[in-house]
């Protein structure tokens, strides 16, 4: 869930709650580096993909080499967790620390198309409760 208009359809559909994630890894507050930021303000959902070649479970991620190597008929399977992330960590930790963009990678859900500039915290999930707000208005008329 990325926008308002995803919060409105979620809380229509019966949600109590919401997933939110990926919309908070680009904010100015998070400490995701800055170079992962730029990849995910740059990425849609085509550049992600679920793997399990980071910790051993299955999660959405930026495609880097890794994940595509791991992701060939011809790759072993996965270890198990938390195994996988032990084995993963060494070329994660090279690719941050020689800053290479390309081998990066970071948790990136479906709507990460959806983030597209880095924003504080607070105007963030302004502009999320107004564009949600804005959708009910649109669907029942002005709300009280």
């Amino acid at each position: 869930m990325t926008t308002g208009r995803h919060l409105a359809a979620a809380l229509c559909l019966g949600a109590a709650g919401v997933w939110t994630g990926t919309l908070w890894l680009a904010s100015r507050e998070s400490d995701v580096d800055m170079i992962v930021k730029e990849r995910l303000l740059a990425a849609t959902g085509d550049d992600t993909t679920h793997s399990t070649s980071i910790s051993g479970m299955t999660m959405r991620v930026l495609k880097c080499p890794w994940t595509e190597e791991w992701a060939a008929t011809e790759a072993p399977d996965p270890l198990a967790p938390p195994y996988q992330m032990l084995l993963s960590a060494d070329y994660l930790q090279g690719a941050n620390d020689h800053r290479r963009a390309d081998l990066m990678t970071e948790a990136a859900g479906q709507g990460v198309g959806f983030v597209t500039s880095m924003k504080p915290a607070r105007q963030i999930l302004q502009d999320m409760v107004e564009e949600a707000l804005d959708t009910f208005e649109g669907l029942v008329g002005e709300l009280a």
